[in-house]
């Protein structure tokens, strides 16, 4: 979790943990790179080309939706982006669309995650 994020620095909350506990770095490591090599296999099975076609059509289909939602907005709309919707919907808090959402099995990151600049681009 991050408490404060800018353009050249971060702070980072510290873990949650019990008193005097100590997090085994190595062993986080090692579950990391092998979780990471897992999802590099699978992307060369599926094939990237396949990948991205994919995620442009998700990325379409979920724009229109959003699109026609009362009250939200879109927050980034270059014609060449990433597959990731960010949007605002007026007078309801990131949190509590999170949770609305989550109700119906659709998982969303609700807050700043490290966007503190760019929320500050966005006046949000």
């Amino acid at each position: 979790m991050v408490d404060y994020s800018e353009t050249i620095e971060s702070l980072n909350a510290r873990p949650n943990l019990r008193s005097g506990e100590v997090p085994d770095i190595e062993l986080l490591n090692r579950a990391v790179a092998s979780e990471l090599a897992v999802g590099v296999d699978y992307l060369d099975r599926v094939g990237m080309a396949n990948v991205t076609r994919h995620e442009a059509g998700l990325l379409s289909c979920g724009t229109a939706a959003l699109q026609t939602v009362p009250g939200l907005r879109i927050i980034g709309t270059a014609r060449e982006k990433a597959g990731v919707l960010s949007f605002v919907l007026d007078g309801v808090r990131t949190e509590e669309i999170g949770e609305y959402l989550n109700r119906d099995g659709i998982a969303i990151r609700a807050g700043h995650h490290c966007a503190q600049p760019i929320h500050r681009r966005f006046g949000l």
